[in-house]
């Protein structure tokens, strides 16, 4: 894996970028290291080359290149650009590969400069990583043949300054991205927007929480953080910028592409991309309708289960209402004798068999009965003569139904289903009903005595 960066040189000294390449430095400070003499220290390991020049006259080379084409001579000019592609410390690459990668980079983008091509096995920070540097004069010495990324004559053209716009920086990512694919490389997208802070931030972030205990945020987590806490607060995206403009005293620039943000004693704004996706233009206006779009799904939500309770109330009024318009059916029609609670058994004149269709059938169903033979499960039709409709019921059912449904009237005049009330009530109706028939039953026995 590989990445490619690049720096604007303004110093005059052409010598200086030679001096930082092959000796040590104090990358903090910046400094170079001296040793007891006040000497510089050289680098342990690198390797060094020229390109279009050689490396001890590049400063002198670049030099008489920018006198013989008139440049270079503000101090505000961009005198060189710097180059540095990095590999992973898990890339089996080592400082002749990166050389000949930055060979390869060098002929590819920039064959008209004046460059110095540096390899150092290690960073800065002591990741391990191989990196090689390139830099180049920024006055093209060599004319060069025209590429799609030109997009002026003065890029590719001989004594024309060196510009680093966006197409070539994509294009250099692509080519970075294939050459490691080639090699065999691991690689990541290069061109995805990158919103993770620098590593310097970092380690100063984590110097300043040693010191004073508490944790310390940077400018890119505290713009995340105040805008995660203030979505939810808001309907539309102009709201939110209003507040943080009003409110917070940010100030906000908005494209129809992008948005910066610049909280109070920032130096410069942050680019929504710079922060991540959720955090750019159309990044924010799709989190407002993904917001609304689930704030309406769970108030439909509400009002569906709103109107489900509603109905399962409505439903099991209808069902007290029909249990009850049942329970006095079945009363009445023990009462007109077609269930025999002595015998135990439905009266078969009152009963016809469900699906009976001829007088035949009915006639044998009714001298079979429910005394000689076992109907139990059967599904038989009863009728009302008072015309009420007909109800579908097997002897089990009919028995069951009928016994609850009178201890239930007999009660409380309602339905009591499930309650342990309603269960007691039962029992003790049950109760009283066989106390009831055992009194009736020793009456019809002193009477048969006494007749």
């Amino acid at each position: 894996m590989a990445i490619i960066k690049h720096i604007p040189v303004k110093n005059r000294f052409y010598t200086a970028a030679v001096q930082y390449l092959s000796c040590q430095y104090d990358e903090r400070t910046n400094q170079p290291l001296l040793d007891a003499k006040g000497r510089l220290i050289e680098r342990e390991e690198y390797r060094i080359e020229g390109y279009n020049c050689d490396v001890d006259t590049f400063g002198a080379d670049c030099i008489d290149v920018n006198r013989g084409f008139g440049k270079n001579n503000a101090p505000k000019d961009v005198k060189a650009h710097h180059y540095i592609i990095s590999f992973a410390p898990e890339d089996d690459i080592d400082m002749d590969g990166a050389m000949d990668f930055g060979k390869q980079w060098i002929e590819e983008f920039v064959p008209g400069h004046q460059a110095i091509i540096a390899a150092h096995p290690d960073g800065h920070n002591g990741s391990g990583n191989v990196h090689v540097h390139i830099v180049f004069n920024s006055v093209r010495k060599y004319a060069q043949e025209k590429e799609y990324w030109h997009e002026k004559p003065c890029e590719y053209k001989e004594g024309c300054k060196h510009r680093s716009t966006g197409r070539l920086m994509r294009t250099a990512k692509e080519w970075v991205m294939d050459k490691c694919k080639q090699l065999g490389l691991r690689q990541v997208d290069l061109l995805a927007s990158k919103h993770t802070d620098h590593y310097r931030v970092k380690e100063r972030l984590e110097e300043k929480e040693q010191k004073t205990g508490i944790k310390q945020l940077s400018d890119k987590d505290m713009i995340r953080q105040t805008i995660d806490g203030l979505i939810p607060e808001f309907e539309e995206l102009h709201d939110l910028i209003n507040c943080l403009q009003d409110d917070y005293g940010w100030k906000i620039r908005v494209t129809p592409q992008t948005i910066s943000y610049k909280m109070p004693g920032m130096k410069r704004p942050i680019r929504g991309k710079r922060l991540g996706k959720d955090y750019e233009f159309v990044g924010l206006i799709m989190r407002f309708v993904d917001q609304q779009i689930k704030r309406e799904e769970e108030q439909a939500a509400k009002e569906q289960a709103e109107r489900e309770a509603k109905g399962k109330v409505v439903k099991e009024r209808a069902d007290k209402d029909e249990a009850n318009r049942i329970a006095d059916e079945l009363i009445a029609m023990y009462q007109d004798g077609v269930y025999d609670t002595e015998n135990g058994n439905y009266q078969l004149d009152n009963i016809v068999p469900y699906g009976a269709e001829s007088e035949d059938f009915y006639d044998e169903k009714r001298t079979v009965g429910g005394i000689e033979e076992d109907v139990s499960g059967e599904a038989y039709q009863y009728y009302s003569e008072s015309g009420s409709e007909n109800r579908f019921l097997d002897d089990r059912e009919f028995d069951a139904f009928l016994a609850e449904q009178r201890a239930k009237r007999a009660v409380s005049g309602r339905i009591r289903r499930d309650s342990e009330e309603g269960r007691a009530h039962r029992d003790a109706f049950r109760e009283r009903s066989a106390v009831e028939r055992g009194t009736e039953d020793k009456q019809r026995s002193r009477g048969a005595k006494v007749r």
